[in-house]
């Protein structure tokens, strides 16, 4: 299988909560896009469709991904 956990995708099917795990889109090494499935972390926020997230672990077959904070993002804190 291809190592994705460390990169970062955008939400295809969500949103990604506590709930049913959704799908992430990433891409590969080589540029090829794949589907995976991924939950939120516990205690994050939900994950909207379109959210850049980054999987930060694999557990069971899924994904966990976490929001990707970068210099375009600014996340409000409520």
């Amino acid at each position: 299988g291809v190592q994705q956990v460390g990169r970062t995708g955008e939400v295809a099917v969500g949103p990604l909560d506590d709930g049913l795990p959704g799908r992430v889109r990433v891409k590969d090494v080589h540029g090829n896009w794949h589907s995976v499935t991924a939950s939120a972390a516990p205690g994050s926020a939900p994950l909207p469709v379109g959210a850049s997230v980054l999987l930060v672990d694999r557990k069971g077959g899924r994904f966990i991904a976490i929001a990707a904070v970068d210099e375009l993002t600014n996340s409000k804190t409520l």
